[in-house]
């Protein structure tokens, strides 16, 4: 197991265990499961922005997506970037038999 991605920190007296994840890696995963596993932590904390957070709630939001609404904001590129990078994703999920943009640990 790489622990090149847990970093250990001192805040006061607690000790604040960092692992570095990757979003589409069975090897992250097992990391994080091994880490608790022998850690045995008071609590576990996740790092999860705003829109990742969403996609994870509501995968079939795009969807109900208004296109129009879309190009009216000016925002068609980074609809087309997050549906590249989604499908992106997607695949190497597939590729590496994990689950993409879900709890893997």
């Amino acid at each position: 197991m790489d622990r090149d991605n847990v970093t250990r920190l001192m805040y006061g007296d607690k000790e604040i265990i960092l692992v570095g994840t990757a979003h589409v890696s069975k090897e992250s995963a097992e990391l994080v499961r091994q880490v608790i596993a022998e850690e045995t932590p008071d609590s576990v904390c996740i790092e999860l922005d705003e829109q990742r957070y969403d996609s994870i709630q509501n995968p079939k939001r795009w969807e109900s997506t208004d296109i129009v609404k879309v190009v009216k904001s000016k925002k068609v590129g980074f609809l087309i970037a997050n549906l590249i990078l989604s499908g992106y994703q997607k695949k190497l999920a597939k590729k590496t038999r994990n689950k993409c943009g879900r709890r893997n640990a």
